[in-house]
């Protein structure tokens, strides 16, 4: 019962954000985010800790000004991403700049398969999106079930809209590779918080466990490994920025599977210092 009443609810912030339109739903995100900040800290002291660690520069304002912003940030993705599914692919495109979209245009064009590899920044949603139109329906999304069953098929069925495979975390590594061995170009999401007795990586200065499947797969398949990143800009349009993730150096290395996520983390953390309030500073990266 809970569960429905819980889409029921969902449903119509999705129904009122399609009313609205891509501009004013925007507004009113960033009003709702806060409103959220202020009454009602989901996760404040996680976004606060977060935000302190990484930029200990920074004065106890600033922090509280970024923390602001991430959550206005936040809502803004959550409403856009309830208008993708309704949304022509024109438009959609029209909404990105692309940095460095040679780098996939050269996978597509020679019909390989590749690991995108992103992360929870900008609106991670649409990225999917875009970059699956750059792949004529090439790209499989790696995702992971809702708490919800009913907001987690209303979310695999957004990602699918436009022509994504949806592939479900269940799946684990066989599905991956099985993707990658039929030519596809798989979409997979890597900043979250690894086990704790994962190997440990530098993020903004702290140690931080992450999960090394995606690095294991590469190494095993020896694809190609495309970062790509969502920053929102001022005018509301996202960078999204392609670059490859070199190595071809380390794959015999014993620890080639540490520094392939330190350097992903490393381009990663670069990022976020252009866009610091767009990262998804909610996820409790530093737990242990």
């Amino acid at each position: 019962m809970q569960n429905r009443v819980e889409y029921l609810l969902f449903k119509f912030f999705v129904a009122l954000t399609n009313l609205l339109g891509w501009r004013l739903s925007r507004s009113v995100a960033k009003v709702l985010g806060s409103v959220v900040y202020r009454f009602f800290p989901i996760r404040k002291d996680v976004v606060l800790k977060n935000l302190s660690l990484a930029f200990p520069e920074k004065s106890h304002g600033e922090i509280e000004r970024l923390a602001k912003e991430s959550y206005k940030s936040f809502a803004v993705t959550f409403f856009e991403s309830f208008m993708l599914p309704k949304m022509s692919d024109e438009e959609i495109l029209s909404k990105v700049d692309f940095k460095g979209r040679e780098v996939l245009d050269k996978i597509v064009a020679e019909g390989k398969s590749a690991i995108l590899l992103t992360a929870h920044m900008g609106n991670w949603e649409l990225g999917a999106i875009v970059v699956g139109l750059l792949c004529n329906g090439k790209l499989s999304v790696l995702t992971k079930p809702q708490r919800n069953p009913f907001v987690s098929k209303w979310y695999d069925d957004m990602r699918a809209s436009h022509g994504n495979e949806v592939i479900n975390v269940g799946a684990g590594t066989k599905g991956l590779i099985q993707a990658l061995r039929n030519n596809r170009i798989v979409g997979i999401v890597g900043d979250q918080r690894g086990k704790r007795e994962s190997p440990r990586v530098k993020v903004f200065g702290q140690d931080t466990a992450l999960y090394f499947g995606t690095a294991s797969i590469a190494l095993k398949t020896g694809v190609p490994v495309i970062l790509v990143f969502l920053g929102r800009k001022d005018n509301g349009v996202y960078e999204v920025s392609f670059s490859e993730l070199e190595y071809s150096d380390i794959k015999e290395r014993e620890d080639a599977a540490l520094i392939f996520n330190q350097r992903y983390m490393n381009a990663l953390e670069e990022f976020v210092r252009r866009y610091p309030e767009q990262w998804f500073w909610m996820h409790n990266i530093w737990k242990y």
